[in-house]
């Protein structure tokens, strides 16, 4: 087998601003990256979970999703940034801090993203034959998390309110964040008496910001609203909220 990258190019970019991690070969360990303010550099393990090689390519950005690693901008920077992972193998990826730390807020976190492409190795007898080839890129958060910030990142739910809102002819209810940490959303329900709803899904409110978002006619205050927070290591933290109506 072998790589065979100019015929891979086109295809790739038709895939770079899509996700699907899991049809992909290379996964990372852990779903996000927290990154201290006093580290210069943390180290990732990405791992080959299927039997042949890949071609791997990392980079980071700073919220461009359409990123590609000619035109990125972060201050940070993945050595190695591309490399072949042999099947049943495992990579480590070192996250270098390369910017000026005085110009990250320092009153809560920075969000930036990591990125990883995959190219699948092709058989020799394949090399000139017309076949699609698929490559996945996969889009992690990295939580740039400055020293002495109040609280803790894992008591994010009693910094977090719901209050229900009428605006002209809708209702909404908005969700604040007061904490000083990224409030990484699963999902939100809400049960009213003899309904339920799913307001929304894979949403990230950042510190000291709200998130509004129209709900039923019949939703009141006395409605239940159960949020599933995804914490630091990946795990669903699920807990309701008393919904105010000021």
């Amino acid at each position: 087998m072998k790589f065979s990258i100019p015929k891979l190019l086109l295809v790739s970019s038709l895939f770079f601003a899509h996700s699907i991690p899991t049809m992909a070969g290379i996964v990372m360990t852990g779903t996000r990256v927290i990154f201290p303010a006093q580290n210069t550099e943390k180290t990732i393990q990405l791992q080959n979970k299927e039997n042949q090689p890949y071609l791997v390519q990392v980079w980071l950005d700073s919220g461009d999703q359409n990123s590609t690693p000619e035109n990125t901008r972060s201050p940070f920077l993945a050595n190695p940034q591309i490399f072949k992972i042999n099947p049943n193998q495992g990579q480590i990826v070192r996250i270098i801090f390369t910017g000026d730390k005085t110009q990250l807020p320092q009153d809560r976190e920075s969000l930036f993203f990591l990125n990883f492409s995959e190219i699948p190795a092709i058989k020799n007898q394949d090399t000139d034959s017309n076949k699609l080839m698929v490559v996945f890129k996969n889009r992690l958060k990295v939580l740039y998390r400055p020293t002495n910030l109040p609280d803790s990142s894992s008591n994010i739910s009693k910094h977090l309110s719901a209050s229900l809102k009428q605006q002209a002819n809708r209702k909404v209810i908005e969700l604040k964040n007061d904490s000083a940490y990224y409030a990484n959303i699963l999902s939100v329900n809400i049960k009213d008496t003899n309904s339920s709803q799913q307001s929304f899904s894979n949403k990230t409110i950042a510190p000291f910001s709200t998130m509004q978002w129209e709900v039923k006619p019949s939703t009141s205050s006395s409605s239940q609203i159960q949020i599933d927070l995804v914490n630091d290591y990946g795990a669903t933290v699920s807990f309701n909220l008393p919904l105010s109506n000021p």
